[in-house]
């Protein structure tokens, strides 16, 4: 049979099987390659482990070994401040060891306390060495001791028949002390019960004599008092006198002025020529005037305040006022509310300055809420006038009112006040009395809406005001009111000027 050029299946199958082969081969030796590459990758990261796992077990003994010296028993190492772990308990033994630190590290508390440590060392060394000078000077004074130690033994034993017969002659000194303290204590406890019965008929005595004392010191009171109402004397002199009037435009003329050290705005009390003693009482007054000019060394121009309709001032009427005098700084005392004109309101500012302008002081007062002011002051004789303004009834408020507190403290004080005044012979009046004596009228003011206080002119032409309309000019005594500002009957006969 003659061959065929034609491929047959055998050639199919060989060239399948070579190209099998070939596609085989390549990709064993793709996945050869591979497998090479990743062991190669594989050894590298088993390396890296054991490498990382080396690192871990050296920071793990380094851990144990850190506990171990910080001292902690503690499993987890945790964070600051978690209780039960290493740093927790670190952090609280840093917080109690280095709280003077404005970083309580460790580095930072061993060196604090290694300063620490150091100082101590130092103060140990000064301390050491001043034991050091102590024992060699206590050395040096056992020695001596010893010394005269060994002296008084030599010369015991030589003097020992001596020595007792000092002994027995010292026990027979002894005995005759004893019985001598013996007979002073008897005598001690004799003249103490004596001295006891004389203290108890003392006591009862002086009981007696204070009695007899305020009872005498009340019956002086009211006999002075009695006294001073029927003789109404006063050692009180004219401050000075009117040298001419003007009655067309209510003005005086008066013999102060600058050379005297008088004031604008100072007022007097007006009295008779032919007077009887100023400040003896209100009823003297016959006026007030005002210093309106200083017109010369001894002449000033003064506005009548207040004048009696029937005794019109002149020429020669003498001027007074407590609260002044030419060369002098007169003094005062205030015990009291200090009200003017009776509306309920203090005055007592007006009074420091009314006071202060006329060249006065105050040499101690009880203020409005019962306290001495200066607080440690007391009543001298310089002190020209106790002047007592009013003091509420305490019994109006509860107990444990301040009200009730601040009055009987005003009380108290008061009572001091009077009893000292009277000892010292300074004369006691009452603020309206001084009032009077300095010549102060009280000031007319308008209603002011929201105020309390009493008014002077009614807001409006009805008949609820408090206190009837004044008239600011002059008017016929017929026509005029017959009450002051404070509600004070006004005698007949007399006329008020200006405020």
């Amino acid at each position: 049979m003659a061959s065929s050029d034609k491929p047959t299946a055998v050639h199919f199958t060989l060239i399948f099987f070579v190209m099998v082969s070939l596609i085989l081969g390549v990709v064993s030796y793709l996945s050869f390659r591979d497998l090479s590459v990743a062991q190669a990758d594989l050894a590298a990261t088993n390396k890296q482990l054991g490498d990382a796992n080396q690192g871990i077990a050296r920071h793990l003994s380094e851990i144990d070994a850190l506990k171990e010296a910080l001292g902690s028993k503690m499993e987890q190492v945790g964070s600051p401040g978690v209780e039960g772990t290493v740093l927790g308990e670190l952090s609280t033994l840093l917080a109690g060891n280095g709280r003077d630190l404005a970083q309580p590290t460790v580095a930072a508390t061993v060196a604090a306390m290694a300063t620490t440590i150091e100082q101590m060392k130092v103060e140990l060394a000064a301390k050491e060495a001043a034991l050091n000078a102590e024992q060699t000077q206590l050395q040096t004074v056992t020695s001596q001791y010893q010394d005269r130690v060994d002296q008084i033994q030599n010369s015991q034993t030589g003097s020992e028949s001596n020595l007792q017969k000092t002994i027995t002659q010292r026990d027979e000194i002894v005995r005759q002390k004893d019985d001598e303290i013996t007979k002073l204590r008897n005598d001690y406890n004799r003249i103490q019960n004596e001295m006891a019965g004389l203290k108890d008929q003392m006591d009862a005595q002086r009981s007696v004599f204070e009695g007899q004392i305020t009872e005498l010191e009340r019956n002086n009171n009211r006999l002075r008092g009695e006294l001073d109402e029927f003789q109404r004397v006063s050692f009180e002199v004219p401050d000075g006198e009117i040298r001419r009037v003007e009655n067309n435009t209510r003005t005086v003329w008066i013999n102060l002025g600058k050379a005297d050290g008088l004031s604008e705005q100072v007022t007097f009390s007006v009295y008779d020529r032919d007077h009887h003693g100023v400040a003896r009482g209100p009823e003297d007054i016959k006026g007030r005037v005002e210093v309106v000019r200083i017109l010369g060394p001894h002449l000033s121009q003064a506005r009548i305040l207040e004048e009696d309709l029937y005794r019109p001032m002149a020429e020669g009427d003498v001027v007074y006022t407590p609260i002044w005098q030419a060369g002098l700084v007169e003094k005062f005392a205030f015990a009291g509310e200090i009200d003017f004109d009776g509306d309920g309101q203090s005055d007592r500012d007006q009074l420091h300055n009314t006071l202060h302008h006329a060249g006065a002081k105050i040499s101690v007062e009880i203020d409005d809420d019962g306290y001495r002011q200066p607080e440690n002051a007391v009543l001298t004789q310089d002190t020209k006038f106790l002047v007592l303004g009013n003091i509420p009834d305490a019994t109006q408020y509860p107990a444990g009112d301040p009200n009730r507190e601040r009055i009987e403290r005003m009380q108290k004080e008061q009572s001091d006040l009077m009893q000292r005044a009277q000892h010292q012979g300074i004369r006691i009046l009452n603020l309206n009395d001084f009032l009077a004596f300095m010549g102060y009228k009280p000031s007319q003011r308008l209603f002011i809406p929201g105020e309390s206080r009493r008014y002077t002119i009614q807001g409006g032409a009805g008949t609820g005001g408090q206190v009837p309309p004044v008239s600011t000019g002059q008017t016929s005594e017929l026509f005029r009111r017959n009450e002051d500002n404070a509600g004070r009957r006004i005698p007949q006969g007399t006329r008020q000027y200006g405020n």
